[in-house]
């Protein structure tokens, strides 16, 4: 049996006799966990016992979500792209079938890496940055205490992390052809 890891997952070590089909389920609930696990101490961390973080300036809430964002995508990119090309290669995970539409936008990423972290970081920012500060300001939030503060931020980043993670994991595998040995004879190849 060969030992593989898990998509997204490089401390989750597991015993493997065949090739495994992606899990997009899989990959999202067991990367946003982890993520939440990661952020949530982090965030208790941040902020003294009785203090409270403000929603504006340095440290805050909206640094410390702009922070998040882009290095929560920037380094799940640097991890998960070389992992699942590996695995790929290795012949130790199977790609999902992709929609031509989904394989071509796909296919239009950098193949560089670092390219790729760099621009996931920052379309992360773009995305899941805006609606949780806007709403925060709307409620008229000045500040949050430790608990709320440990809060959002466990929340926000199992979100993130389970929402990206799948996404750079199929995305690294566009272009990668699994040995022939370990193709399922009804899937296509994702080249």
């Amino acid at each position: 049996a060969k030992l593989a890891c898990c998509v997204g997952v490089p401390l989750c070590w597991r015993k493997m006799a065949s090739p495994r089909p992606f899990s997009w389920l899989g990959s999202a609930l067991v990367s946003g966990v982890i993520n939440l696990v990661l952020n949530a101490p982090i965030g208790w961390a941040l902020v003294k016992p009785g203090a409270t973080m403000p929603l504006w300036g340095a440290p805050s809430i909206a640094l410390d979500m702009l922070l998040m964002a882009f290095g929560l995508a920037f380094g799940t990119a640097l991890v998960v792209t070389p992992q699942t090309r590996r695995q790929i290669s290795r012949g130790q995970l199977l790609p999902p079938p992709l929609s031509a539409n989904l394989h071509a936008m796909l296919s239009r990423w950098p193949r560089s890496t670092f390219q790729r972290a760099v621009n996931l970081g920052v379309l992360s920012v773009l995305i899941f940055v805006p609606v949780p500060l806007l709403a925060l300001w709307l409620f008229g939030v000045e500040g949050i205490d430790r608990a709320a503060f440990t809060t959002l931020k466990g929340v926000f980043s199992f979100v993130e992390g389970a929402l990206v993670t799948p996404i750079i994991a199929v995305a690294a595998m566009v272009g990668q052809r699994p040995p022939a040995a370990a193709q399922a004879p009804d899937q296509l190849p994702l080249t």
